[in-house]
């Protein structure tokens, strides 16, 4: 957590860690390393759960563009973030319901910008135009998964190059960081 808020991301099972060397290479340059099933990093809010609006900025790329793949989630029973579902294409959820966009599951690395508030809006790659723009629901974010379900499935098979969150509606800001 470059924040300062001491909100970093842990796995303190060293089996359960994503890969960053591999045979002795470093891997960490494309992402760190999530190999679908057990490889999971949880980073818990210090300052307590974070309601709407939130902002969140991805950077991951499939290793195949098989089934349900959570990249991020967050709060309890529920995902909050971005995920190859099961139909194949890409989708958001905030508690609510399922929204999916038109992009195809893929193994190209993709930058995800993911807008929660009244309207939620996802973005792929810096596009203008927002795949998805409707209400996937609301839900406080209590805690972030990186690369599985927060209930330990669906786990991500890719790499994840960067996760920035904001507690704040950074729409005007997207294409300065993205």
């Amino acid at each position: 957590d470059q924040s300062g808020n001491g909100n970093d991301a842990v796995q303190a099972t060293a089996a359960n860690q994503p890969k960053i060397v591999n045979a002795g290479s470093l891997i960490a340059d494309n992402g760190i390393d999530f190999d679908g099933s057990d490889r999971v990093s949880l980073a818990s809010f210090a300052g307590g759960a974070l309601s709407q609006p939130n902002t969140l900025f991805v950077v991951a790329q499939a290793d195949n563009s098989d089934g349900n793949q959570k990249i991020v989630s967050g709060a309890t029973n529920t995902f909050v973030g971005t995920s190859p579902s099961s139909t194949g294409r890409y989708n958001i959820r905030a508690g609510g319901t399922i929204r999916e966009g038109s992009t195809a599951v893929n193994t190209s690395q993709h930058l995800f910008s993911v807008f929660y508030n009244t309207t939620d809006e996802l973005f792929i790659d810096g596009s203008g135009t927002a795949e998805i723009s409707a209400d996937a629901g609301s839900s406080s974010l209590s805690s972030l998964f990186i690369g599985i379900q927060d209930n330990g499935f669906n786990g991500f098979d890719g790499k994840i190059k960067e996760v920035i969150l904001y507690n704040s509606d950074q729409t005007a800001n997207r294409p300065a960081i993205e």
